[in-house]
């Protein structure tokens, strides 16, 4: 628990730890809770941790940031309506979470609610802070419960999430197997690529906006039929060009 301090990790493990009861009886940060401080992790691993928010780590008005080959994985959010199994940014000040390098959150899984509904984020939860996703990064094989959103990445209302560089792939859910934009913004620069999801690879909802430049690639992410499902736009939803796109090999399908 990090509370106005810091909490410098280079190697080893943060495993099988449970989150604490907040108020509400809910359980938060089930591996580490950063709570108006900052945790840099510059190697290690937080794997095994179970909490109904952020089952890794939940950033409460402060910083996270990875680094190296750190990783987050294999950890789980049981009975939350919202999740977020590996990282949950809570957007209760200036929160931030930022992975760098070749720095991972994989094999996560928000559980959901007793009726297996509403986990969303296995991956990523964005509240209303700021998930900025920079280098060689990357999002896989995280999975959201079965009638949920955003297997790697969900971004809520008032969210950022800045994917500069990276790769989301292999990620599950029932909408938004890679990115479930349900509100806030979505920027996708660089090289980074969303490959290889279930269900679509990108969701843009509700009053989300999703705007791309550089080299982005959204390819060969499928629906539950494993037809082509790549960017789906709900309703009178956009894609905003930002900047030149400047790749040879630019492809975003869109549905």
């Amino acid at each position: 628990y990090v509370s106005g301090g810091t909490l410098n990790l280079y190697r080893g493990q943060i495993a099988n730890s449970t989150g604490q009861k907040g108020a509400d009886s809910n359980k938060y940060g089930g591996g580490v809770y950063v709570n108006n401080g900052f945790f840099n992790m510059y190697g290690g691993t937080i794997t095994g941790n179970d909490a109904d928010y952020g089952g890794g780590v939940y950033v409460n008005g402060g910083t996270f940031e990875m680094h190296n080959n750190a990783s987050v994985t294999g950890n789980t959010a049981t009975n939350g309506t919202l999740n977020g199994a590996g990282v949950y940014v809570s957007g209760s000040g200036n929160d931030t979470f930022t992975m760098n390098d070749n720095a991972s959150v994989t094999g996560n899984t928000a559980k959901g609610d007793k009726t297996g509904d509403n986990g969303h984020g296995g991956g990523v939860y964005v509240d209303s802070g700021t998930f900025n996703m920079n280098g060689s990064a990357s999002v896989t094989k995280n999975n959201a419960a079965a009638q949920s959103y955003g297997g790697g990445v969900f971004v809520k209302n008032g969210g950022t999430f800045n994917m500069n560089g990276g790769a989301i792939s292999e990620n599950r859910a029932n909408q938004g197997g890679g990115v479930y934009a349900w509100g806030g913004t979505f920027n996708m620069n660089g090289n980074a690529s969303i490959t290889s999801n279930t269900v679509n690879g990108v969701y843009v909802h509700n009053n989300a906006t999703f705007t791309v430049s550089g080299s982005p690639t959204v390819t060969g992410n499928k629906n539950a039929s494993d037809a082509a499902s790549n960017v789906f736009l709900a309703g009178s939803k956009t894609i905003t060009i930002g900047g030149e796109l400047t790749g040879s090999l630019n492809s975003i399908g869109v549905t």
